[in-house]
C-alpha cells in the first residue's frame, strides 16, 4: 500500500482524493484491491474485474465546510412559546369536553378551572420528576404513608388537580381536524403543532460536530394504532416509530420524522426523483445540513447507490453497510468468496463498495474514506485484526440514535396510557 493511502485524510482531503483521477482513470475502469489477506497475497480471477458497470456518480459540487451559526435561541426562550401554546390548547379542550359532556364529573363546579403558564410548568416539573423517582402509581406519588411519602409532590399541586390536567393535556383544536379520507387528513394532527415547534428548534440550539448518524428509535406503546411498529431489535419492541438525526458524539437529537404508515407520502424539498421512499426520509432529514460538509452514517436500511450520489451532488458525504442484493451493485464482485478477516474493495469513481468478513459478510459504501486497513484491538487476544478503516469508522460514529436513547433511558417517565399523542410528547420534551 502507497505512502499516500495510509496518511490520515480530513474530510476536505479525503473527498478531493476519492474525485482525483489517479483512483480511477475513466467511468468505465474499477479498481479491484485486496485489502488484507492472512494467508497469502491472493488475486481475484479476472472474470470478477467484469461487468462492473455502476451508473457514474455525479460530481460533487465543492465543499467548503462551515459551522452552523445557530440563532440566538435559548431553551427558556422556545419553551415559553410552547407551554404558551399548550395552555390555550388545554383551556380550549376542556371547555369543550365540557360542553359535550355536562353530566360528567369533570363538569361538576371547581373541579376544572383553566390553567395558565405558570400552573402548566409546575405539572410538566412534576410529570418529568416521576421518571427520577419511580413509583408503581400516579396516585403513590401523593401518599402520605411515612413510608413511602414524597411530600414534594403534595406541596407542589395536589393530586386532584394533576390528573385533571393530565386529562385535559392537549396539543391542538380537535374542532379543525380535517375528516378521515380527505385529502389533508394528518394522523399526527393532535400533536403536529409540538412536533414542527420541536424540529425547527432542535437545529437552533445546537451545533452537530460533523459526524451525523440516522437511524430508527421507538417510543413504547402496546395500545390500537393504525401506524404501530414491531421492531424486535429494539427494547421495547412494540411501538410508535421515530426516524432521528443525531449527532454521533453526544446522541443529540438534530431532527426526527415521525412513521406514518406505509402510505405516507413524503415530499422533501428539493429532494432528486431518483430517491427511494428510505431515501426521502435521509434528505428530509439531512436537508437543513446539505452544502456544509457533514458526514452521514446509516445503516443498510438507507443506504443506496443514488442516495450516495445524491447527496455527493450537495457536498455531503456518507457511510453505511449497504444489503447484499442492491441491484446497482456488481453481482460478481458480491457473489465473490473472501477468508474471514480479510477485505476487498471495488472503486467507482467517488464510491467505494468494502467486502469483508468477520463472521459473516460485511457490504459497506462510501464516499468518504479511501481502500484502507488498519489494525484493531481484539478483546481476549493478543493479536490484532486487520479491519477496513471506513468499518471502524461505521462501528464508531453510527450509535448516535442508540445513545441518545440510553442517555434519555434512566430519566424514561412514560407510563402506560390510551392517550398515544400524549406519550409521544412527553418522550420528545424529555428529548429537550
Amino acid at each position: 500500500m502507497s505512502q499516500q493511502s495510509q496518511q490520515r485524510y480530513s474530510a476536505e482531503e479525503a473527498l478531493a482524493y476519492m474525485m482525483s483521477d489517479t483512483e480511477s482513470s475513466s467511468e468505465e475502469e474499477f479498481e479491484l484491491t485486496s485489502s488484507y489477506s492472512s494467508e497469502s497475497s491472493y488475486e481475484p480471477p479476472v472474470d470478477v474485474l467484469e461487468g462492473l458497470q455502476w451508473p457514474a456518480p455525479v460530481t460533487p459540487a465543492p465543499v467548503t465546510p462551515a459551522p452552523v451559526t445557530p440563532a440566538p435561541v435559548t431553551p427558556a426562550g422556545f419553551l415559553e412559546e410552547l407551554v404558551a401554546s399548550m395552555v390555550e390548547q388545554t383551556n380550549l379542550y376542556a371547555g369543550q369536553f365540557i360542553e359535550t359532556h355536562p353530566n360528567s364529573y369533570y363538569a361538576r363546579p371547581q373541579i376544572w378551572t383553566p390553567t395558565n403558564p405558570c400552573e402548566l410548568k409546575k405539572f410538566w416539573g412534576i410529570l418529568l420528576s416521576m421518571g427520577l423517582v419511580k413509583k408503581p402509581t400516579i396516585r403513590s406519588y401523593w401518599v402520605s404513608d411515612i413510608l413511602y411519602a414524597t411530600p414534594m409532590y403534595a406541596t407542589i399541586m395536589s393530586r386532584t388537580r394533576f390528573e385533571v390536567l393530565l386529562k385535559f393535556l392537549h396539543f391542538n383544536n380537535n374542532s379543525l381536524c380535517p375528516p378521515a379520507g380527505s385529502a389533508d387528513y394528518d394522523r399526527l394532527y393532535k400533536l403536529r403543532p409540538v412536533v414542527s415547534h420541536l424540529n425547527q428548534r432542535f437545529s437552533q440550539l445546537f451545533t452537530p460536530d460533523k459526524e451525523l448518524s440516522i437511524d430508527e428509535s421507538l417510543v413504547h406503546f402496546k395500545g390500537r394504532l393504525h401506524f404501530k411498529q414491531y421492531l424486535p431489535s429494539k427494547r421495547a419492541r412494540y411501538g410508535v416509530k421515530l426516524y432521528k438525526l443525531c449527532d454521533s458524539g453526544t446522541g443529540y437529537t438534530q431532527k426526527f420524522r415521525i412513521y406514518e404508515g406505509r402510505d405516507s407520502i413524503i415530499n422533501p424539498p428539493e429532494c432528486p426523483p431518483t430517491l427511494t421512499l428510505t431515501g426521502k426520509i435521509v434528505w428530509e432529514l439531512l436537508h437543513p445540513f446539505l452544502d456544509k460538509g457533514y458526514h452521514l452514517y446509516l445503516d443498510n436500511f438507507y443506504t443506496s447507490v443514488a442516495l450516495f450520489n445524491c447527496l455527493l451532488s450537495r457536498g455531503t458525504v456518507a457511510c453505511g453497510t449497504i444489503r447484499r442484493n442492491q441491484k446497482q451493485l456488481p453481482k460478481t464482485f458480491v457473489e465473490h468468496p473472501v477468508r474471514k478477516g480479510e477485505s476487498r474493495a471495488v472503486c467507482s469513481n467517488n464510491l467505494l463498495l468494502i467486502k469483508y468478513k468477520d463472521k459473516r459478510d460485511v457490504f459497506v459504501l462510501s464516499s468518504i474514506h479511501p481502500d484502507r486497513s488498519s489494525p484493531v484491538a481484539v478483546r481476549g487476544s493478543t493479536v490484532p485484526a486487520i479491519k477496513p478503516v471506513a468499518i471502524q469508522d461505521y462501528n464508531k460514529f453510527m450509535g448516535g440514535v442508540d445513545l441518545s436513547d440510553q442517555v434519555l433511558q434512566p430519566y424514561n417517565a412514560l407510563r402506560k396510557s390510551r392517550a398515544w399523542y400524549k406519550k409521544i410528547v412527553l418522550h420528545l420534551i424529555q428529548t429537550i
